[in-house]
């Protein structure tokens, strides 16, 4: 079934790039104007970086606090590293998780997104990526040994 769907995708986009292609004697610019249907946003799962800094002389038999530091809107897991690092606290696990949604330039994220068309969007967003940094949460106790009462 995977394989059926995975050439289906290929085909469509081999029909894309066919379809725009000189070889049809058209390389035409779709046209703001023309009617490109309706905007959705779809729940899908996905995965996205996060940054994890361990204490000097890590532990794992050892309990550690968790600090999970957030970005700010234009900007990566790196930066929420930066910011974790600057507290200067020792013996904590760190972590910087990635906004999810792509915003602008290359390399810029946050952890909503609202577009005019879309209604509600942006508690949507909101939502989706709560639960993510839960998920992380969750994970980092999981995989290393946090205490979560710290």
């Amino acid at each position: 079934m995977v394989m059926i769907h995975r050439i289906g995708v290929m085909a469509f986009c081999l029909l894309s790039l066919v379809a725009s292609s000189p070889l049809l004697g058209q390389n035409r610019t779709v046209q703001k104007e023309e009617n490109l249907g309706d905007v959705l946003y779809i729940e899908a799962p996905a995965l996205f970086k996060c940054r994890v800094l361990l204490p000097e002389a890590y532990d794992a038999k050892k309990s550690y606090p968790l600090v999970v530091g957030l970005h700010r809107r234009y900007a990566d897991a790196e930066y929420g590293m930066s910011i974790c690092r600057q507290l200067g606290l020792k013996g904590y696990i760190f972590a910087a998780p990635q906004g999810p949604y792509p915003e602008g330039k290359p390399g810029k994220y946050s952890w909503g997104k609202s577009d005019p068309e879309a209604k509600g969007l942006w508690n949507r967003t909101k939502s989706t990526s709560e639960d993510y940094i839960a998920d992380v949460t969750r994970h980092l106790i999981k995989e290393y040994n946090v205490n979560p009462d710290e």
